[in-house]
């Protein structure tokens, strides 16, 4: 009996350990950035951290030599911080000439927008437009999510969305 205790614990400690080497989320810890590439490193800047209020934490620019099937590459390499440790790269390409693409839809396939939760979206809606941001929309109620929110472009035509919650916030879970 001993043995069968025995054995169907090992197949069970075996079959979870397997289980668990099937997937990396044990060993995430957190989303630790979001890298854009900028046409223009000053209007950028100006958008997050001047109007948006991040800080740089890291400025660099560099020259690496071609490796294998990656070309010579110059850039300028900024981090920024922003609330709650996260932080946003700015990657600005000198050599070789960053890829311009006229999708700016919000309904592409890729990246879509960075979210901002913001203390009164109003008031982040009247400073922007004052600052001649372009705006997707205006700010707009959702009771179903519990905020309210609106899209504004950087200076690249990546949307940024902010947004206020109110009452009692649903988890996309809850939907």
């Amino acid at each position: 009996m001993r043995k069968i205790v025995i054995s169907i614990f090992v197949l069970f400690f075996v079959a979870t350990c397997c289980a668990a080497t099937n997937t990396i989320k044990p060993y995430i810890k957190s989303i630790n950035h979001t890298c854009l590439i900028v046409s223009n490193m000053d209007k950028t800047l100006h958008f997050y951290r001047d109007l948006l209020g991040f800080k740089v934490i890291y400025d660099k620019s560099e020259n690496d030599p071609a490796k294998g099937k990656q070309p010579a590459l110059k850039l300028r390499n900024i981090v920024l911080m922003g609330p709650n440790h996260y932080k946003l790269e700015l990657d600005q390409f000198i050599e070789p000439k960053p890829i311009f693409s006229k999708s700016h839809s919000i309904f592409k396939v890729g990246y879509n927008h960075i979210g901002i939760e913001v203390t009164n979206v109003d008031k982040v809606y009247q400073l922007l437009t004052k600052n001649h941001v372009k705006t997707y929309s205006k700010p707009q109620s959702s009771k179903k999510m519990g905020y309210r929110f609106f899209f504004a472009k950087d200076p690249d035509g990546n949307y940024v969305e902010f947004l206020q919650h109110f009452g009692k916030t649903k988890d996309f879970m809850e939907l």
